[in-house]
Order: structure tokens, then C-alpha cells, then sequence
């Protein structure tokens, strides 16, 4: 995070910090965009997939469970169901075509970062 921040001028906004130290998933901001930065397959929330992946796309949408009804229709290949989080938010993964995840989340609730065990760094 600290060489995307100094290289590009994205600003950390929030940080979750893992007992082991490493960084779960982190915010940057540049202007108008947002980028969430996670470890992968392995780390904060998906142990044990059946499959590994290095992008991972995030879109929000008004309803999961409609969009999770309508992916599966189409045979697409589910790394995760839909499921509520700590962090206020209910969402599954996809992969498409080529292995890259998607996750589509819908925002339940405003849950602040500190509940969860994240940090808000601005």
C-alpha cells in the first residue's frame, strides 16, 4: 500500500490489519476512484478455494441474490455463495472466463471499520 500511496498519489483511507500483521485489505483513493487492495485466495476471507486467482473486481449491485440467481443460470463458476459480512455488506464471487474473480456485494448496513477490526487511516 505505502509504494502504490508513494508512487501513484493514492491516499489509504481504511486498513485492516490480520493478528499475523499483514494487511487483510486496505482503501486507496485517487480523485474520484476508489481501489480495495486484499491479500488473495489464501488470505482474509476465502481459505481453502478450489481455485486461485490474482484480480479480483468488485461492483455493487441493488440486489445479490437476484445477480447470484441469474450467474448461476448461466453456469458460472462460484467461488463463494452469497453471505452477510461484518462489514455491513452481502456479497458472492464469480470467475469469469479467464479465472479473474468477481465480486458482486450489496450494501445492508453502515457498519464502522473499528467493529470489524479495521482502521480508518484519513
Amino acid at each position: 500500500m505505502d509504494w502504490l500511496c508513494r508512487v501513484f498519489g493514492f491516499t489509504e483511507t481504511l486498513r485492516w490489519t490480520l493478528p499475523d500483521g499483514k494487511v487483510g485489505h486496505s482503501e486507496l483513493e485517487l480523485e474520484n476512484g476508489l481501489v480495495m487492495v486484499a491479500l488473495g485466495p489464501d488470505g482474509f476471507c476465502m481459505p481453502a478455494q478450489p481455485t486461485n486467482y490474482s484480480v479480483q473486481i468488485i461492483f455493487f449491485v441493488s440486489d445479490v441474490e437476484e445477480h447470484f440467481r441469474r450467474s448461476k443460470l448461466q453456469d458460472v463458476r462460484i467461488v463463494s455463495e452469497p453471505a452477510d459480512k461484518p462489514w455491513g455488506l452481502r456479497q458472492y464471487i464469480a470467475l469469469d472466463l479467464e479465472g479473474h474473480g468477481w465480486e458482486f456485494t450489496q450494501h445492508l448496513r453502515d457498519v464502522s471499520p473499528a467493529s470489524w477490526g479495521a482502521k480508518q487511516m484519513v
